[in-house]
């Protein structure tokens, strides 16, 4: 086995006798990305982790960039999903905002690997109709909660007000993930109350366009 092949276990093994490969390929895809990141994810390794031939999975993925673009296009989908619910089950623009953030925060927290892998930008397929598709969904989601149409008329504010929350939030988990809170317990430094803090500051500036009655 190559050092990039993934490290099967017995449960993974014969994991598929019939039905949806695509499927079967993404969940075997999943669970190397969890063990050891999205480096160690090969086609090749994971038709032979769901018992198939290379031959068969490369007819649903024709490369490792077509397989990591589907498996971002999920993981970016399933979040705007859960970020939605929770912006929704709240009201007031600040705390829907905030909801968003959490719901960033939480499934980075919960899916450390599968957060880095979504930041591979190198390999993704930008121009896939499906990612695409997943990124403006995301966008959008932003967009509407935090640019009223009535007191954003300019759309060159509300898209510098996208890109700066969206830039700060990734920013605060990346440097969190990667050990740049110094205070953070390292085995969950998104739990770090400088975070918590910041995050509060980055609602009050960009969903109210204030900040210095923040009080921690």
């Amino acid at each position: 086995m190559s050092d990039n092949e993934p490290k099967h276990t017995d449960e993974d093994r014969g994991s598929y006798h019939h039905g949806d490969l695509r499927r079967a390929l993404l969940d075997a895809m999943g669970a190397v990305v969890t063990r050891e990141g999205i480096d160690a994810v090969s086609l090749r390794g994971l038709a032979r982790m769901v018992g198939v031939a290379p031959s068969a999975a490369f007819r649903h993925f024709r490369d490792k960039r077509a397989l990591v673009t589907a498996y971002s296009c999920e993981a970016i989908n399933e979040l705007v999903v859960t970020a939605r619910a929770k912006r929704d089950a709240v009201e007031g623009d600040a705390v829907r905002f905030e909801a968003i953030i959490l719901a960033f925060i939480g499934f980075a927290r919960e899916q450390p690997q599968r957060f880095r892998a979504l930041n591979r930008r190198e390999l993704v397929d930008i121009e896939d109709l499906d990612w695409l598709q997943a990124g403006l969904a995301m966008d959008q989601l932003v967009f509407e909660t935090l640019n009223r149409p009535d007191a954003d008329a300019n759309p060159r504010l509300q898209a510098a007000r996208n890109l700066l929350a969206w830039a700060a939030v990734h920013g605060l988990v990346t440097l969190a993930m990667d050990g740049w809170i110094s205070d953070a317990d390292p085995d969950d430094p998104l739990g770090a109350p400088e975070i918590s803090d910041a995050y509060r500051l980055l609602v009050a500036l960009v969903s109210q366009g204030r900040g210095a009655d923040v009080r921690f």
